[in-house]
């Protein structure tokens, strides 16, 4: 009788189609899970649809997913859940560039850039709580670089002078 050491050494690993078919299950069930994490933003992002469609630029299922950042940079603070959008800007140099116009124009303000000028930067972007992050053209990143070295052209932040009362006629 075979002990059960060789039982095991013995024993037919599972075959190739039932791999396939775990794998495929396991990618099944994160992709769902990262759907109903994703979908207090989906929901802000159809708001934002009718728009976008009259400016020709499709949303593919596919081309959503969800990352978990912190948005005060750095190593410390609460993650936040931001929505990637990918805009395809390998095979259309000139699509992230209408993606960052359409988004700007629907409302939404920069946060953050890739200031780095590497050849597939992002941008993270938000309106109320939809915060999304989207693929940025240097072009682009130039055009915010040179925003952001404006001076402000909002008024002064500085603090009021102080009131001086008048003096009280006797």
């Amino acid at each position: 009788m075979p002990t059960r050491t060789q039982a095991a050494l013995t024993r037919r690993p599972p075959s190739l189609k039932a791999e396939a078919e775990t794998q495929a299950n396991e990618i099944h069930s994160r992709r769902m899970a990262e759907l109903d994490a994703l979908a207090p933003l989906l929901a802000h992002l159809d708001a934002l649809r009718p728009e976008l469609t009259a400016r020709k630029l499709t949303i593919y299922p596919d081309s959503v997913s969800l990352r978990r950042e912190r948005l005060t940079g750095g190593y410390s603070g609460p993650h936040t859940k931001v929505l990637r959008l990918t805009t395809d800007a390998m095979f259309d140099h000139s699509r992230p560039s209408r993606w960052l116009a359409a988004l700007r124009e629907l409302g939404l303000r920069v946060l953050d850039f890739d200031k780095t000028g590497c050849s597939y930067g992002t941008v993270l972007l938000r309106k109320g709580p939809l915060v999304m992050r989207v693929d940025l053209a240097n072009p682009d990143r130039d055009a915010l670089l040179a925003e952001q070295a404006k001076p402000a052209t909002a008024p002064s932040m500085a603090m009021p002078q102080a009131v001086q009362p008048e003096p009280v006629a006797a």
